[in-house]
């Protein structure tokens, strides 16, 4: 809130240059006619919350404090211009020096007289000053140059100039509402709620299916956008539908957003985990940053599947060396590289006994599968290793749906192995 008296403004990011350029303005005529510029400083960026008509929760808008110090026009006699009154439809408007001196509470109450001519007539406004004794004196514009034997244009521009250039910022900051920031914990809350309700959905997926058929499909992002800013019925009936968060969705939340501070980081090579920990690290992010926060929860819940899956696993080696026979397994992953023989596959499956990892140059398996999908295939047991303490058995000349040898054929695998 703006006080009176206070040469300071609240005033938000987007407008700040605007603010500046005007203040610069003001300055330029200020040094043509000789008198002292404005000072102005700038605090660092903080958040401040407001809350918007039809939005579902509050927002917060970047914001910064602009302070302007205006230094005295001396003039003879040891008097300073400190400001003006304004009479306005019945109104007595005052006018201070930025970081001047407090203007006395009893010219809130004056009429437009003179203390130099002492008439009391119709004026529009009458010039302030001071001295180092404490006096103060209103004078009519007409009678400044007799008052203090100067011409009157430095003071009379600079008592309008104090006033002016606060109502012009005052004006911007009522302007535009800026830049929207949110609250990643009050977005994320919301995102729980709708994916519990609706699962989840990315906008490539939804891009995917909207694509390939006639129907179209909305992603999450765009859901929680339509509860937390839309302001039809239809967005009306869908928050009723989906509810109020609760503080099981909050619990939620800031479980997630703990998560993903320490998860992701912005020195990563992904970009995607770069602007995640750069945007989800902050107190509020802007919201056309909406739809990287919602992908977070989609992160957070395949990460949690992961270790879910990796608790199940069983970490011990798998048969003997030397041993051929079925393994029926989940197909995990498929990783290639190049070697001076050529490219090398790495397959990784998870059994009920441990994980099998194949090397070779082809993979066994059909191009089709996927993760997570089955597959009973035959193979040799190479080796038993270990992978960041976790126990791998090493397979090889594996077929899918081969059969196992007699027992008789074993002694000729052993020596092919040993000679492989």
């Amino acid at each position: 809130m703006n006080v009176y008296g206070s040469n300071s403004r609240e005033v938000t990011t987007e407008v700040l240059q605007k603010v500046l350029e005007a203040i610069a303005k003001v300055n330029r005529r200020a040094a043509k006619i000789g008198v002292p510029e404005f000072v102005v400083t700038v605090s660092a960026p903080w958040f401040k919350e407001i809350k918007i008509e039809g939005h579902a929760l509050s927002t917060k808008v970047e914001m910064v404090t602009v302070t302007i110090i205006g230094d005295p026009v001396k003039l003879p006699g040891g008097w300073d211009l400190e400001g003006s009154i304004d009479f306005e439809d019945g109104l007595v408007l005052l006018n201070g020096r930025p970081g001047g001196l407090q203007i006395p509470e009893r010219f809130r109450h004056a009429t437009p007289s003179c203390d130099h001519c002492g008439l009391d007539r119709r004026r529009h406004s009458v010039v302030l000053f001071a001295n180092p004794q404490g006096q103060w004196r209103q004078v009519g514009h007409s009678c400044i140059k007799d008052y203090f034997s100067t011409s009157p244009e430095r003071a009379l521009w600079a008592a309008s100039a104090y006033s002016s250039i606060f109502e012009d910022i005052d004006s911007m900051s009522g302007g535009p509402r800026g830049a929207l920031y949110l609250d990643p914990v009050e977005v994320l809350a919301v995102t729980s709620r709708i994916v519990d309700k609706l699962g989840f959905l990315s906008k490539g997926k939804a891009d995917e299916i909207a694509m390939n058929s006639d129907r179209g499909a909305v992603p999450t992002s765009g859901y929680v956008s339509t509860y937390l800013f839309g302001h039809s019925k239809e967005a009306s009936d869908f928050r009723s539908e989906i509810g109020d968060v609760t503080p099981a969705d909050t619990e939620k939340a800031l479980a997630i957003v703990a998560w993903a501070r320490g998860y992701f980081s912005e020195d990563d090579a992904s970009d995607y985990v770069r602007n995640v920990a750069l945007v989800i690290g902050r107190e509020a992010f802007h919201e056309r940053r909406l739809g990287l926060v919602v992908s977070v929860i989609s992160a957070y819940r395949r990460e949690n599947e992961r270790q879910a899956e990796k608790a199940r696993r069983v970490n011990a080696h798998v048969g003997t060396v030397g041993e051929r026979r079925e393994f029926v397994a989940k197909y995990l992953s498929c990783n290639s590289f190049e070697t001076q023989f050529g490219v090398m596959f790495i397959g990784s499956f998870d059994s009920a006994e441990g994980t099998l990892v194949y090397k070779g140059g082809s993979p066994f398996w059909s191009s089709d599968l996927k993760q997570g999908d089955e597959i009973k295939f035959v193979g040799t047991v190479k080796e038993h290793g270990e992978y960041k303490g976790w126990a791998q058995t090493y397979v090889s000349r594996c077929v899918v749906g081969g059969k196992v040898p007699a027992p008789k054929k074993a002694k000729r695998i052993e020596r092919e192995l040993e000679a492989a």
